[in-house]
């Protein structure tokens, strides 16, 4: 074997090469032990200001090889399982593997983000693209590879001075990998209707507590009541709702003694037309008008109602419990053309869920010719 001096060995090592197996016994040669090797070999690194090249694999009774850059050049490490410590930034140009846990120490003082971990794509991107991404990734009954999570950036807009970014995280659920959340200005679920709302936001769909749904409310559509003999406002409400509102809005009808009056649904819109334990009292100046019925809750009474009457007013339902379907009303509201104040209660079992809400007549002939009405539920 050949025996190099050391500044051959120097030059070797600073050119980048990679050594075939004769030219590595040489270098091994050229020193009496493989620690004035590894010392040589660190001193030649250390004056290095191009690129260094470390590939291979260092595997052996040296697990770990200490290479040290302190030059201002860049470090390419192919594949090397190697501590590699540099003084400019390392470049890896293939995939690599790390088999075992990774700990990132900074003895910086001070309140500078130390250490750090930057994810740069360099190209000159528009906006909406992707940036780096963490992912979290494991076998499936299958041993099949599957990313269960994942965590990555985006780019909204790369205007000058308006840079914007946003943080998308990922699950797969069911088989379907699908971004769930992202923190822009605000936070919202991709399932929420209008997005980011702005800084300081949260944007979701529902809200639970200790397996309960918050209340928030949740509107139905707005719905004319100018014709027909029946208008039906819901056929939506969930079965988890506890709480739900009729809002009225100069609801009126064509004849006398016809007031509108509620009926609840269940099953796909079968209505129960009797057993409501029902009250309504009118009152007008000097003038007290109370009625008693069992097909609905009332608005007004068949006494007080007259002919384009219209009424503006709240009729509110509670849930008893939330294991029956006994629905509590609570009724109040004017008639504006009179004007007289109605007020009354009722109560109603559904037998099943809630899940519709009508306006009709007591006789169920008399037509709508006024208004309009929506439900709320929570």
């Amino acid at each position: 074997m050949a025996r190099l001096s050391k500044s051959a060995v120097a030059a070797f090592f600073v050119s980048g090469s990679r050594p075939n197996q004769s030219q590595f016994e040489d270098l091994i040669d050229s020193y009496q032990d493989f620690n004035d090797f590894l010392q040589e070999m660190a001193t030649a690194l250390a004056t290095k200001t191009g690129v260094v090249a470390v590939s291979g694999s260092a595997t052996s009774a040296h697990a770990l090889l200490p290479l040290s850059l302190g030059g201002t050049g860049e470090g390419s490490l192919g594949s090397a399982q190697n501590a590699l410590n540099t003084g400019g930034f390392a470049v890896l140009t293939s995939a690599n593997q790390f088999t075992n846990e990774n700990t990132f120490i900074s003895s910086a003082v001070g309140s500078a983000e130390n250490p750090a971990i930057n994810l740069d794509r360099r190209d000159a991107g528009l906006g909406g693209q992707n940036l780096g991404v963490v992912r979290f990734k494991g076998r499936d009954s299958l041993l099949a590879s599957t990313t269960y999570a994942k965590i990555g950036g985006a780019i909204v807009s790369t205007s000058a001075g308006g840079e914007t970014g946003r943080l998308q995280f990922t699950t797969t659920v069911s088989g379907a990998s699908a971004d769930r959340f992202i923190i822009a200005g605000g936070m919202y679920s991709l399932a929420a209707s209008g997005g980011d709302h702005g800084i300081g936001t949260i944007n979701v769909q529902e809200y639970y507590e200790e397996g309960q749904r918050l209340s928030t409310w949740t509107y139905g559509s707005q719905t004319a009541t100018t014709t027909g003999t029946s208008v039906v406002l819901s056929t939506s409400i969930p079965a988890w709702a506890t709480e739900v509102e009729i809002i009225f809005r100069g609801v009126g009808t064509d004849a006398n003694s016809e007031p509108p009056i509620v009926e609840l649904g269940h099953t796909a819109g079968t209505y129960i037309t009797t057993g409501y334990d029902s009250i309504i009292a009118v009152v007008g100046g000097a003038s007290v008008s109370e009625e008693d019925d069992t097909d609905g809750f009332y608005t007004s009474t068949i006494a007080d109602w007259n002919a384009n009457d219209t009424f503006d007013g709240i009729i509110r339902l509670v849930r008893w419990d939330i294991a029956e379907h006994i629905w509590q009303a609570a009724i109040n509201g004017t008639e504006k053309t009179e004007p007289t104040y109605s007020t009354g209660h009722g109560e109603v079992d559904v037998t099943s869920a809630l899940d519709s809400i009508r306006l009709t007549t007591p006789t169920g002939s008399d037509a709508f010719n006024a208004g309009e009405a929506r439900v709320r539920w929570r």
